[in-house]
């Protein structure tokens, strides 16, 4: 008897002392998660293919990359990207860059350089150019950088400070400090 005794205040004494400590746990202050912590993808893919098609079912934007990491916020970030099929198969840019980020909620792909985009200026002129970076806007279907571009094709180069071109190729708008060099052909 005397043993139930004691074996009952003693019990009583353990999970008072357990609850305790419990209570001291739960108030401390709360620990923020770090940065990395919150930017950890919640989506690793590897060798990525998309295609989008149009209400008629045509390709409307064909992307690759070899790795794309989606956050939590909806963004993402890409490596060895290449876009073509930009506003559907007749548009003249074939574009590849290293890395791209797509920001939040946004339909739009910032691509880190050099950035080198093949296509046309007209149907016999090819055209190349290069920068550092570049925005695919998907809404407003066009392709823009407020950096260094630099254009070449056969019969001219031009360079200038940012750059503004639909997706169709149709028209490039060259913004700032524009500098135009022209080879005679023979």
């Amino acid at each position: 008897m005397k043993f139930g005794r004691l074996l009952i205040p003693g019990l009583l004494a353990l999970l008072t002392a357990v609850a305790v400590q419990y209570a001291l746990r739960v108030q401390r202050p709360y620990d923020a998660p770090t940065e990395s912590a919150e930017r950890r993808p919640r989506y690793e893919l590897l060798q990525v293919r998309w295609l989008r098609l149009d209400e008629a079912g045509r390709p409307e934007f064909r992307a690759q990359a070899a790795q794309l990491k989606q956050y939590a916020d909806e963004s993402a970030e890409l490596s060895e990207v290449q876009l073509d099929a930009l506003g559907g198969l007749d548009s003249p840019w074939q574009i590849r860059a290293p890395s791209g980020t797509v920001p939040s909620r946004q339909k739009r792909i910032r691509l880190n350089g050099p950035v080198v985009a093949d296509g046309r200026l007209t149907p016999n002129e090819p055209a190349q150019f290069t920068a550092q970076n570049l925005w695919v806007d998907q809404a407003q279907k066009q392709l823009s950088t407020e950096g260094r571009v630099t254009i070449t094709t056969p019969t001219r180069a031009a360079h200038a400070r940012g750059m503004r071109t639909d997706f169709k190729g149709t028209q490039v708008d060259l913004l700032h400090d524009v500098e135009v060099s022209y080879v005679h052909a023979p």
